[in-house]
């Protein structure tokens, strides 16, 4: 969880890195599944929910992070996901969704960020009619 809060937002500072364990946590209410299985879900394609993992694993992920000093901050934060989500600010105003500006995925046309927060725009996105998530 920590290495893919560094891997999404570590360049971003702590503002940045607590708005995507934010998103992380909205997608753990979403599902009702763990924090964990929310950052490493993919699809059959193996496309990952959070872009960091894509062409890595995370194991790799934590070796490539774990001396950096944003992964101080990225444990602290992923700890919090972890045992007191209610400490998380909601700077994201429940955004379960997120991208860097200006990149304008598919999923983000025509909406409009609920909030941006250093280089990332945030967006809720409710899940379509019968389906139990919308990511």
């Amino acid at each position: 969880i920590a290495a893919v809060i560094a891997g999404e937002a570590a360049n971003q500072g702590r503002a940045g890195m607590v708005a995507v364990a934010e998103v992380i946590h909205q997608r753990v209410l979403e599902s009702g599944w763990t924090p964990f299985r929310v950052v490493t879900h993919g699809n059959r394609r193996g496309i990952y929910a959070f872009s960091c993992l894509n062409k890595t694993t995370p194991p790799a992920l934590v070796k490539k992070w774990h001396l950096e000093p944003a992964y101080a901050i990225a444990l602290e934060l992923a700890q919090l996901v972890m045992e007191d989500p209610d400490r998380l600010p909601d700077t994201t105003r429940s955004a379960n969704f997120f991208t860097r500006r200006g990149e304008n995925p598919e999923w983000a046309r025509g909406r409009k960020p609920v909030v941006v927060i250093k280089n990332h725009e945030f967006y809720r996105i409710p899940a379509n009619a019968g389906a139990t998530r919308a990511w």
